[in-house]
């Protein structure tokens, strides 16, 4: 018997994976994962944007959320690897490049010198979240895991 209730009754396409579409539509920009969107439609994070490039946040959620498209995480975990992984400083650098002169202002972060907290240094929250996502990956690589594990997880979706 499957648990799962989108696969029970013969749906391939929950609503959840329907939501999950469009968010990886909306986010996902050839090798990047962007990070928002500004009220007046430009990018953040995204390969167009001379700073702010590369971000661990939207990266690293790509995979913890497991809504993210299996191949793009992958990516995206191993972009974050490649460009934002210092070992030699055995750090990761929330963002790069740093902000310096970006338009429309980012806001309080640009306000840091470059290289100073969030604005490309490592900030404690997202170095957490890319360590998880770097460790969900592994795992996910070493395990063959059901459409949903648990009549309760399925539920939450």
């Amino acid at each position: 018997m499957n648990s799962c209730p989108c696969c029970a009754n013969g749906s391939s396409r929950s609503p959840s994976d329907k939501q999950n579409d469009a968010i990886e539509q909306s986010s996902w920009d050839g090798d990047w994962c962007r990070r928002a969107r500004f009220d007046h439609g430009s990018l953040l994070s995204s390969a167009k944007n001379s700073e702010c490039r590369f971000d661990s946040i939207p990266r690293s959620w790509s995979v913890l959320s497991g809504a993210g498209n299996a191949q793009h995480a992958r990516q995206a975990m191993d972009a974050v690897d490649r460009q934002l992984v210092r070992r030699k400083g055995a750090l990761i650098q929330l963002l790069d490049p740093r902000f310096d002169q970006f338009e429309p202002n980012p806001g309080y972060i640009k306000g840091h010198l470059r290289g100073v907290r969030e604005n490309g240094d490592q900030y404690t929250h997202a170095a957490v979240w890319a360590a998880m996502a770097f460790a969900s990956a592994i795992g996910r690589r070493l395990t063959t895991l059901p459409c949903c594990r648990t009549p309760r997880m399925a539920a939450r979706d």
